[in-house]
């Protein structure tokens, strides 16, 4: 898991995330504080905003 890109496991946290689980789970299946899985979804909601921001 550690070889590969974080643009790669980020898809994958975001994947499970949408999917309903829990980011003690997520964060547990990736080895990883729950706080970094908690960025990482905040950090797609923030850029998913911009783009409906953009397009409206």
């Amino acid at each position: 898991m550690a070889n590969r890109p974080k643009t790669e496991r980020n898809n994958k946290i975001l994947d499970y995330w949408n999917r309903g689980y829990r980011q003690i789970a997520i964060a547990k299946m990736f080895k990883m504080n729950v706080s970094a899985v908690g960025m990482v979804i905040r950090r797609a909601n923030a850029r998913s905003q911009e783009v409906t921001n953009e397009s409206s």
